[in-house]
């Protein structure tokens, strides 16, 4: 066989090889609610690979998703959360269950919780473990994940930080 017939099978092969681990990635790790992440994020000035992260960590972006907890939605807020961000919205009517409405609460209490401490770390501890708790990790000093005692808490960090780098450049 002609070498340039081999050049043009393996350089074939090895697009189809390319490919499949794209679609592989893609598939694992999908991204839903696209427009209304980038509005929401845009709106309230987080960053759209985080809120993509936060949603696929919380959700798997299942706007139906309800916690053992009782968090519901796509950024699994709390029904409690749900009514404090609704007043600060000046909302009176909300549905958890709307993909919109609940990413966008879950855009404005990352950005309200960016307000309040100093890293990503301790954003995300505190949206997964609650403000109080990271108070009192931080103990003044800056929060580092391992010094998060909480290893359910300590995991979900870990891994929204990790899904965050994957999702950085595909929205």
């Amino acid at each position: 066989m002609k070498k340039w017939v081999l050049g043009i099978c393996f350089g074939v092969g090895a697009v189809a090889v390319l490919v499949a681990g794209v679609l592989f990635w893609e598939n694992r790790y999908p991204i839903e609610f696209e427009k209304e992440i980038e509005l929401h994020s845009r709106t309230f000035g987080v960053e759209a690979g985080l809120v993509v992260a936060v949603a696929y960590a919380e959700s798997g972006f299942d706007k139906n998703a309800v916690s053992q907890k009782g968090a519901v939605g796509v950024m699994q807020i709390l029904p409690s959360t749900a009514q404090w961000i609704a007043g600060e919205l000046e909302r009176e009517v909300f549905d958890l269950t709307n993909a919109s409405t609940n990413i966008e609460f879950g855009c404005f209490y990352l950005a309200y919780l960016f307000e309040k401490f100093d890293s990503e770390i301790e954003v995300l501890a505190a949206y997964n473990a609650g403000e109080g708790n990271v108070r009192e990790w931080k103990n003044g000093d800056e929060l580092l994940i391992e010094d998060i005692p909480f290893e359910e808490t300590k995991n979900y960090v870990k891994k929204v930080l990790k899904l965050k780098k994957y999702y950085k450049n595909k929205i």
